[in-house]
């Protein structure tokens, strides 16, 4: 047993998996914040005259919304090890393209967000990875039946 990855018990687990229950539901829900800012900023999806990236933008943000509420299910029934990380990956990829670009500062009110998602996300994928190694209870009853 490692001093530093204890093993985990069902009430931890638990508890990790809520919280990735949350930050899943929290990165769906900025991903529709920004959706509808940028359906605020861009209100035609015209792209001949309006700007031809919109329908991208568009069905990016319902995808990554999508993807987003598959692991907050997945994270609600013990599980999501996968889509938990795909989404964290999704969420956070524009944080590094932040600090590349040199653009952190203009956007330090999403990494505020983004930064305590990612955490939440990364406490989910721990709960599931726990998850894993828990034997299920052994239900008697249903032999009787």
């Amino acid at each position: 047993m490692s001093k530093w990855f204890p093993r985990a018990d069902g009430p931890r687990v638990s508890k990790a998996l809520a919280v990735g229950l949350v930050g899943a539901l929290l990165v769906a829900l900025v991903s529709a914040l920004a959706l509808a800012i940028l359906i605020s900023k861009y209100p035609s999806l015209d792209t001949y005259t309006g700007n031809p990236f919109m329908l991208g933008w568009l069905l990016g943000g319902i995808g990554r919304i999508l993807i987003a509420l598959i692991a907050a299910w997945r994270f609600a029934i013990g599980k999501g090890l996968v889509w938990g990380s795909v989404v964290l990956v999704l969420f956070l990829l524009p944080l590094f393209g932040y600090f590349y670009m040199g653009t952190a500062s203009a956007n330090l009110g999403w990494i505020f967000v983004r930064i305590p998602a990612g955490a939440a996300m990364i406490a989910g994928i721990y709960g599931a990875w726990a998850a894993r190694t828990i034997e299920p209870a052994a239900d008697y009853a249903e032999v009787f039946e």
